[in-house]
């Protein structure tokens, strides 16, 4: 499953221009350090916490509705209480509920509504009493320190390696067509379908799926010079890890 969370990360990357929590229930917070594991970003601690700094946050709630998908996209299939609909193998004809198809091999969803994103409200007021409190000598400069964490009101992913996989799900009330949402399943669908190892279905209104973050840049040799240096796209369409490290 590593390199289908490579190939969504980086597809997640390029469209919303944030790195992605893989799978999107791993909690994330502001200040936490992470590092690249099999290709996805993890978790290894949290360095405001470390050194007993209280972060100033400030939150925008402004950014609509995001969405991320593979290439080919997904289709989405509704069925009505009491229709009968051949095409659905999990629901009953007594059953409400949409069938969504992701189109072709490692395919993926992500979508986000009412998308909301904390930050760290001056990074340089941060870093100065980050500074402050410890040496960077033997800082992995592999390293990223998460700045802006995205939540939203509620998130859905789909992911499967297998080609045109279909997720089923029963709705608690009709559904109509041209009105699904899909960021919405996690609140107002359940899966009935079953699924493989191969397989990711995640809703979880308490995620943080998408984050930004800067990574340390020693200016010298001396101990305790470095900054840190944002991961957001310039105008080049670049971050400026492709031209040192080549992390996403």
């Amino acid at each position: 499953m590593s390199g289908l969370a490579e190939r969504i990360t980086a597809q997640v990357r390029k469209d919303l221009s944030h790195h992605m929590v893989y799978p999107p229930g791993v909690p994330l917070a502001l200040g936490d350090i992470v590092e690249k594991s099999g290709g996805i970003w993890v978790p290894i601690g949290n360095i405001a916490k470390d050194l007993g700094i209280t972060l100033e946050t400030t939150e925008d709630e402004s950014a609509g509705d995001w969405e991320s998908t593979s290439e080919r996209g997904y289709d989405i299939q509704v069925k009505l209480a009491g229709q009968p609909a051949p095409a659905f193998k999990f629901l009953a004809d007594a059953e409400a509920g949409i069938k969504l198809t992701l189109k072709g091999e490692n395919a993926f969803v992500l979508s986000m509504s009412k998308v909301r994103i904390n930050r760290i409200a001056s990074v340089d007021a941060f870093w100065n009493e980050v500074k402050g409190k410890r040496g960077f000598w033997n800082w992995d400069l592999s390293r990223r320190i998460v700045t802006r964490v995205v939540t939203s009101e509620a998130t859905t992913f789909l992911a499967s390696a297998t080609a045109d996989t279909a997720f089923e799900m029963s709705a608690k009330a009709d559904v109509r067509a041209g009105v699904v949402s899909v960021a919405d399943l996690s609140t107002e669908l359940t899966l009935r379908s079953t699924m493989s190892a191969r397989d990711r279905f995640v809703t979880d209104q308490a995620a943080t799926p998408l984050f930004g973050a800067h990574r340390v840049k020693l200016l010298s040799h001396d101990l305790g010079m470095a900054s840190t240096e944002s991961e957001r796209l310039d105008e080049t369409g670049l971050t400026d890890a492709d031209n040192d490290t080549g992390d996403e």
